[in-house]
């Protein structure tokens, strides 16, 4: 490939451009080692630590489940990632349950620095395809290379985080029509599919013990001629529930701590009408023709082929600041955005749509192996992050 021309006219700036970008990077390291150094953890995590896994689940030896339902059809998902592994166990758990998710592939970034590996086996074993993908399964040197100054600094790695998403976007769709596959997830580890709820009416399509799936295909009239939709998010903020009201909620399953779990701590909303950002897309793969189809787009991710949809939403949960600041080298996630997050979040009603799904998750692949998918997996996820952050302020004057 020739060479890009460069004028000498900007050869003696590119030095003071790389100080600036240095300098930047320095600030926001040190910002996050401050966040870290003060960010306290639930008290769970501290007994997990002292009292070790037996505490929470009596065996770490799981057996393959056979699942007892038969789906009209399965999901797949395209999942980036980096650092997740506090909510990489409930999204799994809960997507599993309720679309069925069955095919995950998931591509790790490359500055991430705590692998979901530990997390992925036990699903492996429960049968779910899962693939994961590095920088260089699937994307060119010019736009997802680590090296140079460009990805070192916040508005570098913003840049090339959008060119992966879109080629990562391309490649896996690519991969999951070419294993036949069909209906297809875009969204983030923070982000759960739901049914949706219309302005201010009480209804909802569907039911807590109905899949998408299931419901898909009861409308198969209405979604066999789409090849994708677009997805309205709705955030969740980081308030908590009062004890009052937790006290008149649906208890979780026996050993069951609610507070790890971000859908069911987390129950305050903005309102419905209110959309957060640019919606997220499901595409049936099948019907995904590179030839014909636009480039891919992070969004709409078949830009002239994904209306608008009133079935479906996105639940976009912010968070606890702890799990929020659990990436240790995402320097898009900072405490003034999280603040001003939570300054501009206007609380339009609480929502308790999904709180049943942990237990019919539970009563699906049984209460032991349920607590050992998720509760204990986070927790272990915790302590790990808690580790770390001992670890910088060790190594910190």
């Amino acid at each position: 490939m020739p060479k890009a021309h460069t004028s000498k006219r900007y050869s003696c700036s590119r030095p003071v451009i790389l100080i600036f970008y240095s300098f930047v990077g320095l600030r926001l390291l040190l910002g996050r080692l401050d966040i870290l150094r003060s960010v306290t953890f639930p008290s769970a995590v501290h007994e997990y630590m002292i009292n070790g896994l037996d505490t929470f689940y009596p065996s770490n030896n799981l057996h393959p489940s056979t699942d007892p339902y038969v789906y009209p059809f399965s999901f797949s998902a395209c999942l980036l990632y980096m650092d997740d592994n506090i909510v990489l166990p409930e999204w799994l758990a809960y997507h599993y349950h309720f679309l069925p998710l069955r095919h995950l592939i998931i591509a790790v970034d490359p500055y991430g620095t705590l692998a979901p590996d530990k997390i992925l086996k036990p699903w492996r074993e429960m049968g779910m395809s899962i693939e994961v993908w590095h920088d260089q399964d699937y994307c060119d040197d010019s736009i997802c290379s680590s090296e140079g100054p460009a990805n070192k600094d916040f508005y570098g790695s913003h840049k090339r985080l959008g060119g992966r998403q879109k080629i990562f976007y391309q490649k896996c769709l690519e991969r999951h029509k070419e294993m036949n596959r069909t209906w297809t997830t875009f969204i983030d580890v923070d982000e759960y599919l739901a049914f949706h709820r219309t302005r201010s009416e009480e209804r909802h399509f569907g039911n807590s013990s109905m899949t998408v799936s299931s419901f898909m295909h009861s409308e198969k009239d209405n979604f066999s001629h789409q090849a994708c939709l677009l997805l309205p998010r709705t955030l969740f903020g980081p308030h908590e529930t009062s004890p009052d009201d937790a006290a008149r909620l649906e208890p979780p399953p026996a050993g069951i701590n609610a507070s790890l779990f971000q859908t069911l701590r987390f129950r305050i909303h903005e309102s419905w009408e209110k959309r957060t950002g640019l919606g997220k897309s499901i595409v049936d793969s099948s019907q995904y023709d590179a030839a014909s189809d636009p480039p891919i787009g992070v969004h709409r991710v078949l830009r002239k082929r994904c209306p608008d949809n009133d079935v479906f939403r996105l639940q976009h949960y912010v968070g606890s600041l702890e799990v929020y600041m659990s990436r240790p080298n995402d320097h898009r996630r900072t405490l003034g955005k999280f603040q001003r997050t939570v300054q501009a979040f206007i609380p339009g009603g609480s929502n308790d749509d999904l709180r049943g799904w942990l237990s019919a998750f539970s009563k699906n692949v049984g209460l032991q192996r349920a607590i050992r998918l998720t509760q204990v997996t986070i927790l272990e996820a915790l302590s790990e992050v808690e580790e770390y952050r001992k670890n910088w302020n060790s190594s910190m004057p």
